[in-house]
């Protein structure tokens, strides 16, 4: 058995280290592949790798008074988490997203609800986490 782990830096590679016998396993010739035999993939899970890495960008508009927009990206299919915390270091609100493709997000999200103040948005998403900054004004 073995575990890899991707990231969205492309300039960490991923070690593999076989060791003999691995009877579903074909070596193919050079070191960057490896084939797996179809019967031996019943319980797996496709990963499709894409182009789009994982991201945070700043809130907009900030300082914001009824809602913000957060542009977000995902690099593999899976979920995330949004959570404003405010300045004590309580979260205020949560957002999760299941069912999510790679690919360029922005969620409206509203904060009339909220104090004025500074607030920490972060996202979680897979082994991705991020914060930016964003103030609610009244």
């Amino acid at each position: 058995m073995f575990d890899t782990y991707l990231t969205a830096d492309t300039d960490l590679p991923i070690t593999l280290e076989l060791e003999s016998p691995y009877t579903c396993l074909d070596e193919s010739g050079d070191s960057t592949s490896i084939s797996m035999h179809v019967v031996c993939f019943a319980q797996g899970r496709l990963v499709s790798i894409s182009g789009i890495q994982y991201r945070l960008d700043p809130p907009r508009p900030s300082p914001a008074s009824s809602e913000i927009t957060v542009p977000f990206s995902i690099g593999l299919q899976g979920s995330a988490e949004l959570q404003i915390v405010d300045a004590t270091g309580r979260t205020v609100r949560s957002v999760a997203l299941t069912g999510l493709v790679a690919g360029s997000y922005e969620l409206p999200i509203p904060v009339d609800t909220l104090g004025q103040g500074a607030y920490t948005i972060r996202l979680s998403s897979g082994p991705f986490a991020a914060v930016e900054q964003f103030i609610v004004i009244r």
